[in-house]
């Protein structure tokens, strides 16, 4: 699980760069990291993420 979690992470950071995406210099979790959230929560958990699912 931890690998594909890496792997989505870093499709999703690849993707941002290449589209030139630009981040808020203010952010605390960039884009990518917001994404792979989503994209983990559907994939893994069928959409629900709840911190108790990923303990």
């Amino acid at each position: 699980m931890e690998d594909m979690i890496t792997t989505i992470f870093v499709l999703c950071d690849q993707l941002l760069k290449d589209l030139n995406i630009k981040e808020d210099p203010q952010v605390k979790m960039n884009n990518a990291e917001v994404m792979t959230v989503g994209l983990v929560a559907a994939y893994f958990f069928g959409g629900h993420a709840s911190l108790r699912a990923l303990l």
